[in-house]
């Protein structure tokens, strides 16, 4: 008697599991794709059809999602083919990749801070130090892992070798110009890299007190370098429409359509909409609690558009009360690197009928500009915009946004031109005679 499918795959995950691969996610699956086999009555090896069969299910998912269903029949194939010839292995990425790796978010040097103090408000005192500590090895690793390589070219020494007195303001400048000129890093990489420096004399200054050296301490002297700072960009409201109008009506579209809907309506961060649960829906569908920056809670009203797509996307998928409002096809919270890849898209699809919104850097973060400005146009005071974004002092609300030019337009026809006398210029004879002798 031939054995089933599930007799196979327990024992490849059994052989998987010896080997000390866990095989949590992909032995749940390939055991129900073991049951689905032998119990639409297939028999004999395993076949591209079968595999196909069952990674296109359900029909309604993402492609990426069959791609990495197919990806873990096909490693099992590759195993059972060792002892059963007749075995079918499909091809790589005959649906597609699985996967896409998304890009590292680069944290700035004032996130960087931030984290700092934050870590630095946990309760327990080792508890604090400890994180702050590992928090600054993360982030200055990179920055001493560069000055050590650049120490060692310059002087030609080993880095155990090389004595504090190298660390001269001098030394310091030609590392920060290298990092420009060779390495091609912007001038805010520049200041990050300046500012883990900065905090290492510090922790020096503190512990050798006043055995430091002093060509050590003129490090400290160093200031950071300016740079423009970029306007914030914004969308119109015609740009958000078309980026709205570029979902499709599947799953994953109108997922998509309520993320970005919220994004503009609430003008909440990007992880404050993706930490949402079906819990946190309020007063019938009309509000929507988020949980911002310092675990302050405010509640935001939801325009009736808002509220219908709400109301089916949660009757569509039975949610329960402590699910994520916006999961991935995994059913887990979606991350902030998928949400901008899915823009990314919506944005490419929707640039072929704008043609505005081609080469333009968009972001989820860029919802939030254009709700801000949006209210701003409107009429509305600054205090009031702080809070409905939850800044904590109307200043903060004052650096994050722009007029617009339409604003702008507006301020400039308050105001008359000055009048002038206007003259003509009438050139006299001698004028004309040196012009003609010339």
């Amino acid at each position: 008697m031939k054995p089933t499918m599930l007799s196979r795959a327990q024992a490849y995950l059994a052989y998987r599991r010896a080997l000390g691969f866990e095989l949590q996610s992909e032995g749940t699956r390939l055991l129900n794709f073991a049951r689905y086999a032998d119990g639409s009555g297939h028999r004999g090896p395993l076949t591209t059809e079968l595999a196909i069969r069952w990674a296109c299910l359900p029909q309604k998912a993402d492609r990426r999602y069959w791609a990495s269903r197919l990806e873990i029949i096909r490693r099992f194939a590759r195993h059972l083919l060792l002892s059963e010839p007749k075995t079918q292995v499909p091809p790589r990425h005959l649906l597609g990749p699985a996967y896409r790796r998304n890009p590292p978010h680069l944290y700035s040097s004032g996130e960087i801070q931030h984290l700092l103090r934050r870590a630095g408000q946990l309760k327990g005192r080792l508890r604090s130090h400890t994180f702050q500590t590992l928090l600054g090895l993360l982030a200055y690793r990179d920055t001493f892992r560069l000055l050590l390589k650049h120490l060692r070219k310059t002087h030609r020494r080993d880095s155990h070798a090389l004595p504090l007195e190298v660390l001269t303001s001098d030394t310091i400048l030609r590392f920060l110009d290298y990092l420009e000129r060779q390495r091609g890093n912007s001038i805010r990489t520049r200041n990050a890299r300046l500012a883990a420096i900065r905090s290492f004399v510090h922790y020096l200054s503190d512990w050798l007190g006043p055995e430091l050296p002093v060509c050590v301490a003129r490090i400290l002297a160093i200031p950071f370098k300016r740079y423009v700072q970029m306007i914030s960009g914004f969308l119109s409201r015609q740009e958000v429409e078309a980026i709205l109008s570029a979902t499709t009506d599947t799953w994953t579209g109108r997922r998509d359509y309520l993320l970005f809907l919220l994004l503009y309506n609430t003008g909440a961060r990007i992880s404050e909409v993706l930490a949402v649960r079906v819990m946190d829906i309020r007063a019938g569908g009309k509000q929507v609690q988020v949980l911002g920056k310092g675990r302050k809670q405010r509640s935001l009203p939801l325009w009736p558009q808002t509220q219908r797509r709400l109301r089916q996307w949660v009757q569509e998928n039975h949610f329960s009360l402590e699910s994520p409002l916006l999961p991935n096809r995994f059913g887990q919270r979606l991350t902030r690197a998928g949400a901008a890849y899915q823009l990314q898209q919506l944005v490419q699809r929707a640039s072929v009928k704008m043609a505005a919104l081609k080469h333009r850097h968009i972001s989820p973060h860029t919802f939030r500009h254009s709700m801000a400005m949006g209210l701003l146009e409107a009429g509305i005071a600054t205090e009031v915009i702080a809070l409905f974004l939850g800044h904590e002092t109307p200043k903060t609300t004052h650096l994050y946004m722009e007029a617009s030019l339409t604003m702008k337009q507006q301020a400039l026809e308050k105001m008359s031109p000055p009048k002038g006398k206007r003259s003509s210029f009438q050139p006299d004879e001698s004028l004309l005679r040196f012009l003609e002798n010339l």
